[in-house]
């Protein structure tokens, strides 16, 4: 995951993460400039509005470049 992460630059800006359908994430990488352990999330994204969306239309989701609210 980190190369697919170097390789998508600013569209991975924040991180890359891989959730299961219930919305736990079960895999994540992060640029260099964030240490790992900070973006771990406690509880699922199945509250996130782009969570039901993927699921919704079986499609992965890559957030816009604006601030997140979560």
């Amino acid at each position: 995951m980190s190369l697919l992460v170097k390789s998508l630059g600013v569209f991975a800006s924040e991180g890359l993460y891989l959730s299961n359908e219930q919305g736990q994430i079960i895999n994540h990488e992060t640029p260099s400039n964030y240490a790992k352990s900070s973006r771990i999330f406690s509880k699922p994204i199945t509250s996130r509005p782009y969570f039901g969306q993927s699921v919704a239309y079986r499609e992965p989701f890559i957030s816009d470049s604006v601030s997140s609210v979560f």
